[in-house]
C-alpha cells in the first residue's frame, strides 16, 4: 500500500525535475511512511515519485520506481495483487526470473509478458499504478475493478499530472487549481465528488476497471488519452438455479478463498469488528484460518443508541480474538475536525469518516494491515433502502402523482419534535417524502434510489450558477430486465461504493499508514453474488440472508439478530450542542458568490430550532467550509469557473 504521484511535461519546462518531483512525493508521506523515491528523465519531462508502506517484501527489492528487467518498462504501483503468488508460477513457467518476492515485480513482468489487458484481467486485487513504456513511448494510468484505490490526472497548462492524491501536484509550480463548480453542487448534495470529476476544473478520476494509455499527440505540444475498460459488472440474464444448500456451500468456499488470499502478507494483519453481520463474518473466517488470536478494533460512542461496541466484544469473546476498542467522545471530535481536510484531500463529508479515523487510529497502533467488511452490503443486499424501495414501490406508484407528491408535502412540514414525541425516527419520515415524491414518468425506481441518496430536493438551489434541478452526474444505466433490488445494487456499486465508502475508509486509513483490505470486494466473489436470485439476498423483510446463514455457523445467532445501525454518530444532536459554536462560525461566513447563502443558513436556523434535521446537509456544507478555509491545495476562492 503507497501513494504516487507524477507528471509528463513534453515541453520539458522543468529545469531540476528531481526537486520537483520530490516535493510533490513528499506531500504523500501519510500514505508510505517507510520509504520513499523517484524517477526522473530529463529527456521526455517525465517524473515519477513513489512513497512505500511496506507489506510485501520488506527488503530493498520492493523498492520503487521499479524498473523491468529488460529496462524497458517503469512503474509505480499502489495497492496488493492477492494472486501474485500463483501469477509469479505461470510466469516462472514461462522462463521469467525474479529478483524478489513483491507482487509488484510480479506485476511489472507480468505486463511485459501478457500486454495491458490480460495483465488487467489476470490480477485479483486492488490497485492504482501508472506505468512507462519506454520502447512505444507510451504512459499507462491503471485502476482497479471497483475502485478501492484512488488515481487522479489531468492535463493544466500542457502538462499532464497523475497521483494518489490531488494534494500532491501542489507540489508542482506550475500547478494552478480552479474550483469545479458543479462538483461543488455534487458534494453538497451527495456528500462526496462523483467519478470521473474531481473537486477542481482538469483534473479527473480514472474510472474504476479502466485504464488510460497516454501518448504524445502527433503535433507534439499535447496528449494522446484513450481509455479502455477491462471490466463491468456483469449484467445477468438468468439467476442461478441450484438448490440454495448448494450455493451456500459454493459462497462459502469463495469467501473463504477472499479472505485467505488477503491474509498475505510480511507484517501483522488484524480486522476492523463493528459488530454487524460483514465484519463479524470476515473476522470469524479469519479466526477459523488463524493458529493465534486475531487482533480486532472497535469503535464505540457514549451515546446508547448508536453504540454497537458490546456486540463487537460480545462477538470477539465468542470467536476468541484479541479485541480492542475506543469510545468516541467529543474530544477526539475536536481532535479531528481539522484534519479531515488533509485527510480526505478533496471536500468529503460521510460523517462515519469520523469513527472511521479512530479505529484506523487505533489499529495502526497495533498492525499495519486490517481486513474490513466493505461490499457486504452492497453484494448481498443489507442496505435498509433496498427494503424501502420494494416495500414502497409496489403499493405507492399507482397512486397518481400530483397526490404522492401533495403527500410528500405534508409529511415534509411534521417537526421533528412532534416525530419524537410519537416515536418515529424523522429519517424515516423524510425517506418516505422523498419516495412519493418520484417521477414514475422518468423511472419510478431510480428517481426513488436517487431520493435516498441526496440531502435535499433536486429543485433547490444550493450552488451559485449551477441549474436546478439537480442532474444525476452519474451515466444512466440499462436496467431492463432486471428487478428492483439488481437495480439498487448495481447503482451503488457504480455510485456510492468507490466514490462515497471506498474514498471514506482508504483515506483515514492511509492517513495513519494503514491498508485495508475487503474480501466482499474480490470480482469473482461479486459475480457470484450478482447470479444469485434476490430471494436468497432479502426475504420477508429480512436482509443479506445469505451472509446471516453462513455466519451461523460460527455466530450465535442471539449475538447478531438485531436491527441495522451503521457506522454513524450522532450528527444532529452534535451540530445542536458541543458543535453548534464550530458550525456557527464556519456557517456565519459562506461565500455568497459560491453558495446560496440565505437558504443554507435558514437551514441552520430551522435544524437548531428543532423544526428539521438538516443535519446530512449542513454536514456537507460544513466540511466544504472548512476544506476551503484549510486551503490543502492552495485553493485561491477567486479562481471559481
Amino acid at each position: 500500500m503507497c501513494g504516487l504521484t507524477g507528471f509528463w511535461d513534453i515541453q520539458q519546462r522543468q529545469g531540476n525535475g528531481v526537486e520537483c518531483i520530490q516535493a510533490m512525493t513528499a506531500l504523500l508521506a501519510n500514505r508510505g511512511p517507510d520509504g520513499s523515491g523517484v524517477w526522473w528523465d530529463r529527456s521526455l519531462g517525465l517524473a515519477f515519485g513513489h512513497r512505500r508502506l511496506k507489506i510485501l517484501d520488506l527488503s530493498e527489492t520492493g523498492h520503487q520506481p521499479m524498473v523491468s528487467a529488460s529496462g524497458r518498462f517503469v512503474l509505480i504501483y499502489n495497492g496488493e495483487i492477492y494472486n501474485s503468488p500463483d501469477l509469479r508460477k505461470r510466469l516462472m513457467q514461462q522462463g521469467i526470473s525474479f529478483r524478489g518476492t513483491s507482487d509488484t515485480e510480479v506485476l511489472l513482468e507480468a505486463w511485459e509478458a501478457w500486454g495491458p489487458l490480460e495483465t488487467c484481467q489476470s490480477c485479483v486485487g486492488m490497485f492504482a499504478f501508472a506505468l512507462w513504456d519506454r520502447k512505444t513511448r507510451t504512459l499507462f494510468l491503471v485502476r482497479d475493478r471497483l475502485g478501492v484505490k484512488p488515481l487522479y490526472w489531468g492535463i493544466q497548462d500542457e502538462i499532464l499530472f497523475f497521483g494518489s492524491t490531488l494534494r500532491s501536484f501542489s507540489g508542482h509550480p506550475l500547478w494552478h487549481p480552479v474550483l469545479d463548480q458543479r462538483a461543488l453542487d455534487c458534494v453538497l448534495r451527495l456528500g462526496y465528488v462523483p467519478s470521473p470529476l474531481s473537486i477542481f476544473e482538469d483534473m479527473h478520476k480514472v474510472e474504476q476497471g479502466t485504464f488510460l494509455r497516454i501518448q504524445e499527440a502527433p503535433y507534439g505540444r499535447s496528449y494522446d488519452v484513450q481509455k479502455q475498460v477491462y471490466w463491468k459488472p456483469p449484467l445477468v440474464e438468468a439467476f442461478r438455479q441450484e438448490s440454495e444448500s448448494v450455493l451456500l456451500q459454493e459462497a462459502e468456499s469463495l469467501f473463504y478463498d477472499a479472505v485467505s488470499c488477503r491474509l498475505l502478507s510480511d507484517v501483522p494483519v488484524g480486522a476492523y469488528l463493528s459488530g454487524g453481520i460483514d465484519s463479524s463474518l470476515v473476522v470469524a473466517m479469519m479466526q477459523s484460518i488463524s493458529k493465534t488470536p486475531v487482533k480486532t478494533f472497535s469503535v464505540g460512542f457514549e451515546d446508547v443508541a448508536y453504540n454497537e461496541a458490546p456486540y463487537a466484544a460480545a462477538i470477539a469473546k465468542h470467536l476468541g480474538t484479541d479485541h480492542h476498542d475506543v469510545t468516541c467522545t467529543f474530544r477526539d471530535i475536536e481532535t479531528l475536525l481539522p484534519m479531515l481536510s488533509l485527510a480526505y484531500d478533496e471536500p468529503f463529508a460521510d460523517s462515519s469518516q469520523i469513527p472511521t479515523l479512530l479505529v484506523s487510529r487505533l489499529a495502526q497502533e497495533q498492525v499495519k494491515v486490517c481486513l474490513s467488511g466493505d461490499g457486504g452490503d452492497e453484494l448481498f443486499g443489507g442496505y435498509t433502502r433496498y427494503l424501502w424501495g420494494q416495500r414502497v414501490l409496489g403499493p405507492w406508484q399507482s397512486i397518481p402523482f400530483v397526490l404522492r407528491r401533495w403527500m410528500a408535502y405534508g409529511l415534509e412540514c411534521i417537526p421533528d419534535s412532534f416525530c419524537k414525541a410519537i416515536g418515529i425516527a424523522s429519517h424515516k419520515i423524510t425517506k418516505l417524502a422523498r419516495i412519493l415524491k418520484a417521477d414514475a414518468s422518468s423511472g419510478i425506481s431510480e428517481e426513488i434510489y436517487r431520493e435516498l441518496l441526496v440531502h435535499c430536493r433536486p429543485e433547490v438551489w444550493l450552488v451559485q450558477g449551477q441549474p436546478t434541478p439537480f442532474l444525476w452526474p452519474y451515466p444512466k444505466e440499462n436496467f431492463q430486465g432486471i428487478d428492483l433490488l439488481q437495480r439498487f445494487q448495481r447503482s451503488d456499486l457504480l455510485s456510492c461504493l468507490p466514490d462515497d465508502f471506498l474514498v471514506k475508509v482508504d483515506r483515514a486509513s492511509m492517513a495513519y499508514g494503514l491498508e485495508v483490505r475487503s474480501p466482499f470486494l474480490d470480482h469473482r466473489l461479486l459475480e457470484f453474488a450478482w447470479g444469485l436470485p434476490s430471494a436468497l439476498k432479502i426475504r420477508q423483510g429480512q436482509t443479506k440472508r445469505m451472509l446471516k446463514k453462513i455466519l451461523s455457523k460460527y455466530v450465535p445467532v442471539s449475538l447478531t439478530e438485531r436491527p441495522k445501525k451503521g457506522f454513524s454518530i450522532p450528527l444532529g444532536s452534535w451540530l445542536r450542542g458541543p458543535l453548534l459554536p464550530w458550525a456557527s462560525d464556519l456557517l456565519s461566513d459562506l461565500n455568497p458568490d459560491l453558495f446560496h447563502a440565505s437558504f443554507l443558513q435558514c437551514c441552520w436556523q430551522e435544524h437548531q430550532n428543532g423544526l428539521r434535521d438538516h443535519s446530512g446537509l449542513l454536514w456537507n456544507v460544513l466540511m466544504v467550509q472548512a476544506w476551503i478555509k484549510a486551503a490543502p491545495c492552495r485553493y485561491d476562492p477567486s479562481t471559481v469557473t
